[in-house]
């Protein structure tokens, strides 16, 4: 059941904040403020070239349970069919800087 809260963090973790979001007026609005857009990629490029692996390097060492659980929130996040397509990441920058290696490689912008 959806509700609507003035405080987007009333309930971390339970109430869904995902929103549809339009990243060409995104994009659009960041390089009129002085931004750049430094990278475009989706959710899945973005978690599984930003560190995912580093996260689950005690991943055998868990008890089975665990380890099934974790692998489970790693393909909803990830897969195609789940939500590793339909999320997206955007980042903005101002100036050079060194961007994080998820948005290096297969980059989307020019999709914006």
């Amino acid at each position: 059941r959806h509700r609507v809260h003035d405080d987007p963090l009333i309930l971390p973790g339970i109430q869904d904040l995902t929103a549809w979001v339009d990243f060409s007026a995104v994009a659009e609005a960041a390089q009129a403020a002085g931004l750049e857009v430094a990278g475009y990629v989706t959710q899945a490029h973005f978690l599984l070239h930003g560190g995912l692996d580093e996260e689950l390097t005690e991943f055998t060492s868990l008890p089975q349970a665990e380890q099934l659980e974790l692998s489970r929130q790693v393909k909803l996040l990830t897969l195609p069919g789940e939500m590793g397509e339909s999320f997206k990441c955007i980042g903005l920058a101002r100036g050079d800087i060194d961007l994080p290696g998820a948005f290096r490689m297969s980059d989307r912008t020019h999709m914006l």
